[in-house]
Formats: C-alpha cells, structure tokens, sequence
C-alpha cells in the first residue's frame, strides 16, 4: 500500500515514528510493525538490532538503536572521525563544523543530545515506577485471594 520504506537520510528516531504514523492508517499489528522498521534498516543497523536483541519490543530497540545514532554522532562532534551509520544529511547537517561564535548553525547540539536522553531516560524511569506500581497492587490483591481461599 505504502510501498518501500527505506531509512535513507532519517534518523533512528525519524524512521521509526515514520512506521508507527504508515502503520496506523494501515492498521498494522505489532509483528507488521516490527517488520515494517526491520525492512527498513541499512544492513549495519539491521546488523545492530540483532546484536541489541530481536527479542525486545520495538519501541524498546527503536530507543536503544536512536541512543547510540546519538553517541555516534555525539562521538564525531568530539573526535571528527566520520561513522558510516550515520546518514550523509545528517552528516552535513551535525558534523559540519561551524565557528565557534554561531553554535545555532550546527544542528543537533551536544545539549540537545544530552536532553533527548534524559528525557527518554525520565519517561522510562516514570513507566517503570509505573509498572511497579502495578506489580505491587497485584501482588496485594494475590496476598488477599489467598487468605480469603485458606481454610
């Protein structure tokens, strides 16, 4: 319906949020979903998904590929050793390096960098009090089933 979806110059982040908008309006089930970004992939990040895990679910290995797209880049800000896993866009666009007094002409910041992480980092944290929340009220309710079913 959608045709080929490639990563080309998107990031991560980009191609993954592309997915999820393509597979509501084609109601995809998560499998089509996880396949759909799957195909999408150049080899090297197809290579790096299977190494972080196939097993987890997609947005966690969506967040984790995006997280070291951003390292990466964040990497060659410092050490200006270009990384074939980071498209030629945003090479242009992150690595081109400007002077020193016009830090707004470089893109993506190494403060923008650090921020998208702490904030993915605090919307996991917050999930997780979430889930342990969970956890314990139904542990509590298991503790309660079991005394109302002892004799």
């Amino acid at each position: 319906m959608y045709g080929t979806i490639r990563k080309g110059d998107m990031t991560i982040d980009e191609l993954y949020r592309k997915i999820l908008r393509i597979g509501r309006r084609a109601n995809y089930r998560p499998e089509e979903l996880r396949r759909k970004f799957l195909d999408a992939l150049p080899l090297p990040w197809l290579e790096k998904a299977e190494d972080i895990g196939e097993h987890l679910p997609l947005p966690e290995l969506s967040k984790k590929l995006y997280e070291i797209e951003l390292r990466r880049i964040a990497r060659f800000k410092r050490d200006g050793i270009p990384d074939s896993l980071v498209s030629h866009r945003a090479s242009r666009q992150i690595y081109e390096s400007s002077p020193v007094s016009a830090p707004q002409q470089q893109g993506i910041s190494l403060e923008d960098m650090q921020k998208t992480i702490q904030n993915a980092l605090a919307q996991q944290k917050t999930e997780n009090q979430a889930l342990v929340k969970k956890v314990t009220e139904l542990q509590s309710q298991m503790a309660q089933q079991a005394q109302v079913s002892a004799p």
